[in-house]
């Protein structure tokens, strides 16, 4: 047994020596890349047309705000008619209810006093 163990750390010695004096790649070097006067030229046209699109997308944005503040004061003004309407029928229902019978106009001068007489009474 103790036989074995001697091999084992004589292959785990010899392992790991191995593994340590091994060389690292080598890491090969790149040509740096040439640049033309027509990738320069690319990249320019590149980056004009971006400019371009953008200009264009900040165009229709402005656009867009500008339709949609116009749809909101048109919504402004529908709600401030529809105000406006709902109180004038509120106020024509409530001048039907007190035009009914019991506030007709009366027809002679006597049913006139009759009427103020009897509601003098009352109080």
């Amino acid at each position: 047994m103790n036989s074995v163990w001697k091999w084992c750390a004589v292959l785990f010695l010899a392992t790991s020596m191995v593994a340590q004096t091994s060389s690292p790649p080598k890491a090969k070097k790149s040509k740096p890349a040439t640049l033309t006067a027509a990738d320069v030229q690319a990249l320019k046209d590149a980056i004009a047309s971006q400019q371009a699109a953008l200009a264009a997308q900040q165009q229709e944005i402005q656009q867009l705000r500008d339709e949609l503040h116009r749809k909101d004061q048109a919504v402004t003004q529908v709600q401030a008619v529809a105000t406006d309407a709902a109180t004038k029928a509120d106020a024509a229902a409530i001048l039907k209810r007190f035009a009914s019978k019991a506030f007709r106009r009366p027809a002679t001068d006597a049913e006139l006093f009759t009427g103020l007489a009897g509601t003098a009474a009352r109080f």
